[in-house]
């Protein structure tokens, strides 16, 4: 099995199930620092991809992505910051 992810989370994905923690190691086929490139990868069925899920919510109502590993999440949480840098002025 190939995943994606980004550099941080190359040792593994830490998922939990019935309030266990369980970690999965598998092959690592490609590795990215983007979520939009992590996504185009799982899109084009070239790996599988653990992703925010308001990342890919529409591909997956579409039909275009599929959950695998439902019984399993996360179970972490992650800062997203976010810069506008549009219109201003005084």
């Amino acid at each position: 099995m190939r995943r994606t992810g980004y550099p941080r989370e190359i040792e593994g994905w830490r998922f939990i199930s019935d309030d266990d923690p369980v970690h999965a190691n598998p092959t690592i086929g490609v590795q990215a620092s983007n979520g939009e490139a992590i996504r185009r990868l799982a899109f084009n069925g070239l790996a599988l991809a653990r992703l925010a899920a308001f990342t890919v919510r529409d591909d997956i109502a579409a039909g275009r992505l599929r959950t695998v590993l439902e019984d399993y999440h996360a179970g972490d949480s992650e800062a997203f910051h976010a810069v506008y840098t549009g219109q201003g002025g005084p």
